[in-house]
Order: C-alpha cells, then structure tokens, then sequence
C-alpha cells in the first residue's frame, strides 16, 4: 500500500477476513471429514458427526487398537499433507497471477500446518495417562501406552512444524505489499492481511464452539483457537515492529484494494452452510 491509498485500508482487511474465514473453514471441515472416511474404512459404526466438532463412534467385534489408531491419527496427517501441497502451489506462475487465490493458499497452508503440527504439541502436552483424552494425538498416545521418548519426538516434530508454519506465513505475507520497505506501509499491511484475520476468525471459531456436541464443558477447550493461531498476531509484530526489509520480494502480487465480493459472498454462504448444515449433529 502507498499512502494515497490508506482509504483503501479497510476493504483490503475486510477482504482478507472473508478469504480467511473460508480457509479456516475448509480446513476443519476438511478435518473432520478425515475422521468420519477413516471410520467407515475400518469398519467401526459411525454413532454421530459433526463436521465443526469431530465423530463418535463405536468400535466392532474384532476391531483392535490399530483400528483405532487408524481413525484418529489420519486428520491432522492429512491437515500437514494438504498444508505442504499449498505451500508447493504457493509461487507458481498461475497462481500468482490470481493474487486473492494466493492470499487464499496463504491462509489454507497456515490453518493447516498449525492444525496438523498444533495437534501434536497441544495433546502431548495435555495428555494424561489413564484419563479421558479427547484430543486426536492424545488418544493415539494411550493406545500406544506412548513413552516419554515417543512424547518428546511427537512435540518436537510439532514444535518445528509450528516454527516453520510461523516462518512461513511470516515470509510470505510480504508478497503481498508493494512498499514493504517502508515500515509504516509494512505495518498496514501486517494488521491488514494478519491481525484482523486473527481476531475476526477467532471469535467466529469461539462463537461457534458454544453448540459442541459434547456441551458447554468442552466448547471451551476451543478457546485454545486463540493459543494456536496466534502466530498471526506473532507475524504481525514481526513484520510491523521488528523486521527490516531492506529490498522488495521479486515475486510480489499487490492485492486488490477495493471490495472483493466474490469473495465476501463467498465467506457468507460458508459461515451460512457451516451453522444451518455442518454445525448440527449429524446421527446415524
């Protein structure tokens, strides 16, 4: 941004948020998806689904703990895998040449990363041995009767997976500016494209864990949104307070600075079909 389009702030944020919002989106119901396929692949009975919230299912006769290790680590797996291709389509030319499509891998990667390496720090950490563990990678643990070499391994892979998330979305948002020498223009661009993001999706993701399955005693473990992204507000204190960028990156897409209602309408009718469609509780 230059300074004789500082008007065009807020729409460039506004923009930024719904493109955002359908990226966090994607990437949990995509999540829970994962659960719910590799359920039906193993054999177990599918009990309930929510596509914002996880499964519940019942093991069958026969089925042992392999089966269950096979529904509950493949999601954040595949949250890593899809996060990685992102970031691999990231600078291609076709898609540089769509920079709000870019913008779009730019958070899809990010939310994905952090949900697949996130999963693996916070349940380590959480995990209990000999309680009820909800978390994906918690339960994997208890089935493993995981030792403490296991857990170190699993947090640390997910403490360098976050660290490279952090870095990457860090570097990346860059792309996305014209005068990016320019703190003050930096600084814009940094609450534009990474600290409204964070506080808009984050109280969407809050508001929506009040209707968890499991009751209000869980929902709040969702509150943990704000823990886990919060690289995004980490990034933009890195780019507006602290980085020096001495020379702009050669690949930089400028974002369109006026309203982008593909994608608003977009981001609507996601956050629309995710509370009247995959918000309630699907039972079989």
């Amino acid at each position: 941004m230059t300074e004789r389009e500082d008007n065009d702030y807020w729409p460039l944020a506004v923009n930024a948020a719904s493109i955002a919002l359908v990226a966090v989106l994607a990437t949990h119901v995509f999540h829970e998806s994962c659960h719910a396929i590799a359920t039906v692949m193993v054999g177990a009975r599918l009990e309930w689904v929510s596509f914002w919230f996880g499964i519940q299912y019942a093991p069958v006769a026969g089925m042992n703990r392999w089966g269950e290790i096979v529904i509950a680590s493949p999601a954040s797996l595949m949250n890593i895998l899809t996060g990685i291709i992102a970031v691999a389509l990231f600078s291609r030319r076709w898609i540089m040449r769509r920079p709000t499509l870019r913008l779009f891998l730019l958070y899809f990667s990010t939310y994905s990363l952090l949900d697949g390496f996130g999963y693996l720090v916070m349940d380590v950490l959480v995990q209990q041995p000999g309680e009820q563990n909800m978390g994906d990678w918690a339960r994997v643990l208890d089935l493993l009767d995981g030792s403490q070499a296991l857990r170190i391994a699993m947090g640390l892979v997910g403490a360098i997976g976050g660290l490279w998330a952090y870095f990457w979305l860090t570097h990346s948002t860059l792309r996305f500016g014209e005068e990016v020498t320019d703190r003050s223009q930096r600084r814009k661009l940094a609450a534009a494209l990474l600290m409204i993001p964070y506080l808009a999706t984050n109280t969407i993701l809050t508001a929506l864990s009040f209707w968890h399955p499991l009751g209000i005693t869980d929902s709040l473990m969702l509150v943990l949104h704000w823990f886990t992204y919060i690289i995004f507000f980490l990034a933009c204190l890195d780019l507006g307070l602290w980085r020096k960028v001495k020379t702009p990156p050669c690949d930089a897409t400028p974002l369109p600075l006026q309203p982008n209602w593909p994608w608003r309408v977009g981001a609507v009718v996601a956050l629309g079909t995710t509370v009247a469609v995959l918000l309630p509780t699907i039972y079989f």
